[in-house]
């Protein structure tokens, strides 16, 4: 079996849900709601993710030191249906704070609160249910710009290459990014970058993925904060490797994707160093 084999195979293990409970595959919804109480605990399922971050079903989320984020939790029976009107109680074993600790889930069976990163380290996020089942989420809380991103790949300045240092030059005010005026100048523009390919898509070639400033270490975990990550859209597939690449391409500035990330580059194609 290939590298990019074995690659794909861990990305299609290890990206799984958040689940309270057994390894039962997804259940198809009936679109019925379930009132509290009428289903046994051992067929009812938790869930605990981030909407922002849909699709990516994270174990580890990491923020900066005055973060905000939404996090949603999901009640439901053994055929995915939602569990009305129960109580779901959220936690933060370090102390880090929610809109709301205590809500009543929907028709859905969900509720959503935000959780303020005040605490810094790591943390675990926990829901809970009235019958005990709970979810959990990992969290690392960042002191935000206290220094330059790390490389500890040890990728190389090279000429004509933005470098991560730049990228870096972010300030979180209020929950919302604000950067610096390099970084605003290299919006719009033709800009080369290199980094890390993290795969987006269960092909050997990629036209959508993340480059990073750090190579991918923990397939269900990204690889950097948002100032270290770009996502990328090239014009033609670029065969995956464990190695640095470098790509150019139009470089938008944004102030989150529905991935959390700041930057994305559109029209990419696979470069060299000037």
């Amino acid at each position: 079996m290939s590298k990019v084999a074995r690659f794909s195979l861990i990305i299609s293990l290890c990206c799984f849900a958040l689940v309270a409970c057994g390894d039962d595959p997804p259940p198809v919804h009936s679109g019925k709601k379930t009132p509290e109480g009428s289903e046994p605990k051992s067929s009812v399922k938790l869930h605990l993710d981030v909407p922002s971050l849909a699709g990516w079903n994270l174990q580890e989320l990491r923020l900066n030191e005055g973060d905000t984020v939404e996090l949603r939790a999901t009640l439901e029976n053994s055929v995915g249906d939602g569990i009305l009107n129960e109580t779901l109680t959220f936690n933060s074993q370090k102390g880090n704070g929610f809109s709301e600790d205590q809500l009543p889930t929907d028709q859905d069976g969900q509720v959503s609160t935000i959780l303020l990163a005040n605490v810094l380290g790591q943390d675990v996020i926990s829901v809970t249910s009235a019958q005990g089942l709970v979810a959990q989420l990992k969290i690392i809380i960042n002191k935000a710009n206290t220094a330059p991103v790390t490389n500890p790949n040890n990728l190389p300045e090279l000429p004509g290459v933005v470098s991560w240092k730049t990228l870096g030059k972010v300030a979180i005010k209020y929950g919302q990014p604000e950067f610096d005026k390099e970084i605003l100048a290299l919006n719009g523009k033709e800009v080369k970058l290199q980094g890390f390919m993290m795969p987006l898509e269960n092909d050997e070639k990629q036209q959508h993925f993340l480059l990073s400033t750090n190579a991918p270490s923990c397939f269900y975990c990204l690889p950097a904060g948002a100032e270290g990550i770009v996502e990328v859209y090239t014009t033609q597939e670029i065969p995956f490797t464990y190695d640095p690449i470098i790509v150019k391409g139009l470089l938008e500035v944004v102030k989150g994707t529905e991935m959390g990330l700041y930057y994305r580059m559109k029209n990419a194609q696979r470069s060299a160093a000037n």
